[in-house]
């Protein structure tokens, strides 16, 4: 039987190197993040997560790994659902990452989840919050802004329009819309650049015969 190489970084001892990337790319973009930290028992069955991701916002995000390709896994759907039953539903979610962080920030086709053709993949890491999620909007408006959708960013910004603008830890200065983030194309990209660099140096990370890089 095949199995993965199982990798030491960061204290954590990772069951794959894939997994090792992940926490590579979490630490260079300055993610609050923790490996494994706790199980939950599901109807019929348990389930540990592999990352707990928390936002500067307090948003929790729990993302599972798994080989490029793999784009659904039934105990991540069925904790999707265990969570939207809970009380604090708005506070906490699930995200199934396939591949490593460029094959997932910079490949997956997220044309699909846009109202217009934009300005081509949009990567989908909220400038804001840091979530990895499908952006609900890609548009551009008369100012040559990009206004960037995010599930999280809705439930932890203000109302309506003519808020004022605010800087996100990546340096990135938006106008929050009720969770629609108004940005600069030069601020987009801007952001956009240090996620590629992050998910460079995970890819590129070396981990010889499972020993930290």
């Amino acid at each position: 039987m095949i199995k993965a190489i199982q990798t030491r970084y960061k204290g954590y001892h990772f069951r794959s190197r894939l997994e090792a990337r992940w926490a590579v790319f979490f630490e260079k973009m300055g993610l609050n993040w923790e490996y494994e930290p706790e199980g939950f028992e599901l109807p019929g069955l348990y389930y540990l997560p592999d990352f707990r991701v928390t936002t500067p916002q307090g948003f929790v995000m729990w993302y599972e790994v798994k080989p490029r390709g793999v784009s659904h896994d039934d105990t991540v759907s069925a904790f999707a659902r265990a969570l939207n039953q809970e009380d604090d539903k708005w506070n906490t979610d699930i995200e199934l990452l396939s591949g490593d962080p460029q094959d997932v920030l910079f490949t997956m086709d997220v044309s699909k989840y846009r109202r217009n053709e934009g300005y081509g993949h949009l990567q989908p890491m909220c400038p804001r919050c840091g979530i990895i999620t499908r952006p609900a909007f890609d548009m551009s408006d008369h100012d040559g802004n990009i206004e960037f959708g995010c599930f999280s960013c809705d439930m932890t910004t203000p109302m309506c329009g003519d808020n004022p603008a605010e800087i996100s830890q990546w340096g990135v200065v938006y106008t929050p819309h009720k969770g629609s983030l108004i940005i600069s194309l030069y601020g987009y990209f801007a952001f956009r650049r240090k996620v590629l660099k992050a998910a460079v140096a995970a890819r590129s990370a070396r981990f010889e015969h499972g020993e930290t890089p």
